[in-house]
């Protein structure tokens, strides 16, 4: 990805990217948008700052958009490999991912995570534990 700088495109650096944790008594609830520099990267700068706690829930979109004409995606394969490292870097945390995580990404990812991966929609509650 590119951001635009005094007129010319310059690789983006990610500066912007958000994302905040969550610690109850459970363990930790990662929020994050759109994950743009991979999700995995946004799970172990958790990690690293927040140390082995354990991460219960991930919420947020993990850029990972369905195939089309005109940019490069994620190949399934490549899908499940994430799928697969999100389950050794959490332990089985939940994920509730939307937004940028497209229809067909969300069935691979299904595929290695199971009952792990749901769907982030407008309007969604969901009820943290403490």
């Amino acid at each position: 990805l590119f951001k635009k700088k005094n007129h010319f495109l310059e690789k983006d650096n990610f500066d912007h990217e958000l994302v905040f944790v969550l610690e109850t008594a459970q363990g930790l609830h990662i929020f994050c948008g759109c994950a743009h520099n991979g999700i995995l990267n946004t799970i172990a700068t958790v990690k690293k700052y927040m140390g082995e706690k354990e991460i219960k829930t991930i919420f947020g979109g993990f850029h990972l958009t369905d195939r089309n004409e005109f940019f490069r995606t994620e190949s399934f394969q490549e899908i499940k490999t994430i799928a697969s490292e999100i389950i050794k870097m959490t332990n089985g945390a939940i994920c509730y991912t939307g937004h940028c995580t497209g229809e067909k990404s969300f069935a691979v990812l299904s595929t290695v995570l199971n009952t792990q991966i749901r769907n982030l929609k407008t309007g969604s509650f969901i009820e943290i534990e403490e």
